[in-house]
């Protein structure tokens, strides 16, 4: 052991040897290290004793693990072509350091610098996705991709492969944040390949032969540290996959999901619920790029700027004008659907609904069709309420979607 105080080490191996003592995504790192001017005068007393563990299992990691440990799982990753990059690093990604207890550590392959400088969306869902979900999926992901905006997810079967496939087809970066260490087998996957050579794969540890078990959980946080806003696509009402908003709401993300596509089928219980919630509606990309397009550029904080998306113009709100005279046009050239819809609307009965799903309805029945953000103005009710009634409203039946997010009553 007194070999650890004499000879000199890569600073990184003082990084990893502070991980492999207090356990991954744990708070006691950085209780620990305040106050020390270097890693290195902090790992020293930790080796010394000077620390006080309370924990038996970092107790026990600290009598069985050397300085030279960590050094072996440095060369570990070198060899495999790993990189590895500390919280000091100027490669670690900026936003990340932003978060409630931060990776000291990534390890990664590809290109990092992605992860600061572009805009992203975290997107979560199950490992046996639906084919509604698959296409949506694709959909979504391919609109982010060609807008600039960046994927992430949790590098696993289902939902995740879609997305970070469907972005590289269509010209985007992709992020993998793997769960199992950076170096599983899946790492060195044709799927592990095609994110590496778009984008960058990063896990906090390396396999569970150096590290033990580590729970997904401490894989959302970084997620979530890494996206500007979460995406649901499919997840039942008790996935693992929504404990992702816990870290959402403490680093006050935006949550979109997608609606689901059959409101009774437990697979969907999760959007259905977290709609019911406050949680953004995402029918297509363009609901999600408007929505990060808006917000405010940081101010020379290391982070990405939001300007950089591209925004469909067509679809913007501002051309409203447009579309409305195009639907009067439609509704001019066929008056016979057009006067359907009114006996549609005339034999609807509202009176069976109450709250704001009963105004939505008389506001539509006055004023036939509607844009939701004329909706929106007309009640004085946020956009997102809005949506998650209309959803409701057409479910049953009582409200139907045109093209351009117009609405209308039957």
């Amino acid at each position: 052991m007194e070999n650890n105080f004499i000879k000199e080490y890569d600073n990184r191996v003082y990084w990893i040897w502070l991980t492999m003592i207090f356990g991954i995504g744990s708070d006691d790192f950085w209780k620990h290290c305040r106050g020390y001017r270097t890693v290195k005068d902090f790992a020293l007393d930790v080796m010394k004793g000077k620390i006080r563990l309370f924990n038996q299992g970092q107790r026990n990691r600290l009598e069985s693990l050397s300085f030279d440990d960590a050094e072996r799982v440095l060369e570990k990753c070198l060899d495999n072509g790993v990189e590895v990059t500390s919280f000091k690093s100027s490669k670690y990604p900026a936003r990340l350091k932003k978060t409630v207890s931060p990776p000291p550590v990534l390890y990664y392959k590809g290109d990092i610098s992605v992860l600061s400088e572009m805009p992203s969306v975290a997107v979560i869902g199950t490992r046996n996705p639906c084919e509604y979900s698959i296409d949506i999926t694709d959909s979504i992901c391919s609109g982010l991709a060609k807008s600039g905006i960046m994927t992430i997810s949790g590098f696993e079967e289902g939902i995740d492969v879609k997305a970070n496939s469907a972005s590289v087809l269509s010209g985007g970066k992709t992020v993998g944040v793997c769960g199992k260490g950076i170096l599983d087998q899946r790492t060195f996957s044709e799927q592990g390949d095609m994110i590496i050579n778009n984008g960058v794969l990063i896990a906090e540890y390396t396999d569970t032969d150096d590290f033990g078990r580590v729970l997904y959980d401490n894989r959302n946080r970084i997620m979530c540290g890494l996206a500007d806003v979460l995406l649901f696509v499919e997840c039942s009402d008790i996935s693992h996959g929504l404990n992702n908003v816990k870290h959402a709401e403490r680093m006050g993300l935006p949550v979109f999901a997608v609606p689901p596509a059959d409101i009774n089928d437990r697979h969907f219980f999760g959007q259905r619920n977290l709609l019911r919630n406050g949680a953004f509606s995402a029918f297509d990309a363009q609901d999600i790029i408007r929505y990060m397009s808006n917000l405010d550029d940081p101010d020379g904080d290391g982070l990405v700027k939001y300007s950089t998306i591209k925004v469909d113009k067509s679809d913007k709100t501002t051309n409203r004008k447009k579309k409305e005279r195009h639907n009067l046009n439609n509704s001019m050239k066929n008056p016979s659907e057009g006067l359907q819809n009114v006996k549609n609307s005339a034999t609807i009965n509202i009176s069976v609904l109450s709250g704001t799903q009963l105004k939505i309805a008389e506001l539509l029945k006055s004023s036939g069709e509607m844009y939701i953000d004329q909706i929106s103005d007309s009640l004085d009710i946020p956009v997102p309420e809005i949506m998650n009634e209309l959803i409701e409203l057409q479910m049953s039946g009582m409200v139907t979607e045109l093209a351009g997010k117009l609405y209308r009553l039957g």
